[in-house]
């Protein structure tokens, strides 16, 4: 008969093989495809790559269910590095995205060579305080071990450690990211109503829904394990059965992401809010088209300004560039309304002759 722990084996490589398949293929999705945001693609590529790290260290349990025990070891420290690399290097890419959108949509700001330093920092520091235990472990006892009978990691000799390099941060990430989605999505709120356009309502309030799933599910993936971990701490131990359950949600983090990046990665590369806010009330119309306001002096048709694209492009250049390409369209489009109404003007004055001519309409276009 097989006993509980194997079981709970056999469902944390399950779960971090579906987590693995589906991040692997989320990686070569993102690869394949031509983002405007090269910097949003990439920061969610090292954190894809983070809970990919994440799977195949739990998948290497395999190993733990062929040999039927855990045992301490070069295999066993090297599952325990990936493990931990992998799981708090996905919290801080997860963070990294969340300060990246949060500066783009409220401060409408984007730091030079973002990815650059997010990576200098992250990566290093997730692998120093992986091997780091190696400098702190006794010939007696070893710092990676059995983590509950089902996997390698911090042995539970150490569990100050445990916290200090592992779920204690995870924890202060989470509550960082927290502060930033909550902070954003006030402010989205906020702003809404000076927006006249009710299209763009409808966007910012699903925008504002979508954005919350990030540090939601992140908190619910987390928690339980953390939650055991801290209490351990205390000298208070779970049920097994906790302790394996929380694993298999632990090791869903990739498939979690994946699906949560395949419905909202449109958003992470939104137009800045007070951009968006700018061009909103600058440009108002019917029927979808955006129109500038025009202020007619005298009788005469009003040119209509058109605005033909209000989606920004990823960097100030391509505004720029659109912006210009766009403004020589209404210019045109202001030429041809003014010459209609000068050529309607002089058939009305043709037409009756008992109407003095009148000077020629004037047209200013804000």
């Amino acid at each position: 008969m097989i006993d509980e722990i194997t079981i709970g084996r056999f469902a944390i490589v399950s779960f971090s093989t579906l987590s693995n398949a589906a991040v692997t293929g989320m990686i070569i999705w993102i690869l394949i495809q031509k983002h405007p945001n090269q910097t949003v693609s990439r920061l969610v590529l090292n954190m894809l790559f983070s809970d990919w790290l994440q799977s195949v260290g739990f998948m290497m349990s395999l190993r733990w269910i062929a040999s039927g025990d855990i045992s301490p070891g070069a295999f066993c420290s090297v599952q325990g590095i990936i493990i931990n690399i992998g799981d708090v290097a996905s919290g801080f890419w997860a963070t990294a995205i969340c300060l990246h959108t949060y500066m783009a949509v409220v401060h409408s700001f984007e730091a030079k060579h973002y990815l650059l330093i997010a990576m200098t920092l992250i990566w290093p520091f997730n692998i120093f305080i992986a091997v780091v235990g190696f400098l702190l472990e006794t010939p007696e006892v070893p710092f990676f071990g059995s983590a509950g009978g089902a996997w390698c990691w911090i042995a539970a000799a150490y569990p100050g450690y445990r916290i200090l390099f592992h779920y204690g941060i995870i924890t202060i990430l989470a509550f960082i990211m927290i502060l930033l989605y909550g902070t954003m999505f006030i402010m989205i709120y906020r702003h809404q109503g000076s927006i006249q356009m009710s299209n763009t309502k409808v966007v910012l309030q699903r925008t504002g829904k979508k954005l919350i799933y990030y540090p939601i599910s992140y908190i619910l993936l987390v928690f339980p394990l953390a939650f055991q971990r801290y209490i351990a701490v205390l000298g208070i131990h779970f049920p097994l059965t906790y302790l394996l359950t929380a694993g298999c949600i632990f090791t869903s983090a990739g498939l979690v992401n994946s699906i949560i990046y395949g419905f909202t990665r449109n958003v992470v590369a939104m137009k800045p809010l007070f951009e968006r806010e700018f061009d909103e009330k600058a440009v108002t119309g019917m029927d979808g088209l955006t129109r500038g306001p025009n202020t007619i002096l005298g009788g005469g048709t009003t040119p209509q300004l058109i605005f033909v694209n209000v989606s920004a492009p990823s960097n100030s250049t391509d505004r720029q560039s659109l912006w210009q390409k766009n403004s020589d369209f209404n210019s045109s489009k202001l030429e041809q309304g003014s010459m209609n109404s000068r050529a309607t003007d002089e058939t009305n004055s043709r037409d009756n002759s008992l109407i003095p001519e009148s000077p020629i309409d004037e047209v200013h276009a804000i």
